[in-house]
């Protein structure tokens, strides 16, 4: 599996990860739809990427942009957790996507 393909996957995990831990600590529902989608949206472009269709990246790239909108401003505003790791990741997220599309 191609580098980018794995940092989706973990991305992915990581996403839906936060969401669960989202509902169990202030049973938002919204972190618990909100990060299964884009787990499962980051997972399915690891395993897209894995077999070399351009797409998985796109859907990377789409999915990183969405919740770098969501949670760079969160960070800005103070609020680390889950703003911080998620915004880095999701920064990180874009720059693996247009490495990749680059054909780099």
């Amino acid at each position: 599996m191609a580098a980018a393909a794995v940092y989706y996957v973990v991305f992915g995990v990581l996403a839906a990860a936060g969401g669960v831990l989202g509902w169990v600590r202030a049973r938002s529902v919204a972190s618990v739809v909100a990060g299964l989608a884009s787990g499962v949206a980051l997972f399915a472009a690891g395993q897209l990427g894995s077999g070399g269709n351009r797409a998985g990246h796109w859907i990377a790239a789409v999915v990183s942009a969405l919740l770098l909108a969501r949670f760079g401003p969160a960070w800005a505003r103070g609020k680390a957790m889950p703003g911080a790791p998620m915004t880095v990741l999701s920064v990180v997220g874009l720059i693996v996507s247009a490495w990749a599309l680059a054909g780099a």
